[in-house]
């Protein structure tokens, strides 16, 4: 068994022209023969693959950043849902106000043109007390004129004007 393993064994694949001129080319700038360059190169790819899905500490401090970020845009989401909730709760408050703003302005309305309506009834009640007022004058200085009503009757109608 010992002889088989010291033997050298063949091994080759296809490649086209150029690629193989450009290994000559690197194998001529390391000082080594073809089969040398090519025999390393394979070695070093082997060594280079058995640890090709471990991932290197650059990518496992990355990984450990992401996870960070990723917790902190958590934190943030949480803070934008309550802030939106908060947002939303004061929108419909102010909505909720809005409505009773303008069932207040309505009312006011309202109450102004009542209160508009029984000023001018009131101002029309005025102008008919005002001349009743002036007709008891007329009537009561007709009468202290033409003298048959007693001085009583004649206080009592002035008192009516007031």
């Amino acid at each position: 068994m010992e002889n088989y393993q010291c033997k050298n064994q063949t091994i080759s694949y296809k490649v086209t022209a150029t690629t193989s001129a450009e290994l000559r080319d690197e194998a001529v700038k390391v000082n080594m023969s073809l089969s040398e360059y090519c025999s390393l190169t394979m070695d070093l790819s082997r060594n280079a693959i058995k640890n090709i899905n471990e991932p290197s500490e650059k990518e496992k401090q990355l990984a450990l950043e992401i996870d960070t970020i990723e917790g902190e845009v958590l934190e943030i989401k949480k803070k934008l849902n309550i802030t939106d909730e908060k947002l939303g709760v004061e929108l419909r408050a102010n909505h909720t106000l809005s409505i009773q703003l303008e069932k207040s302005k309505l009312d006011n309305r309202k109450i102004a043109k009542e209160r508009d309506a029984q000023k001018k009834q009131a101002d029309q009640k005025s102008v008919e007390l005002n001349k009743v007022r002036k007709n008891i004058d007329n009537y009561a200085e007709k009468k202290k004129f033409w003298g048959p009503i007693s001085d009583f009757a004649t206080n009592e109608l002035m008192a009516l004007k007031e």
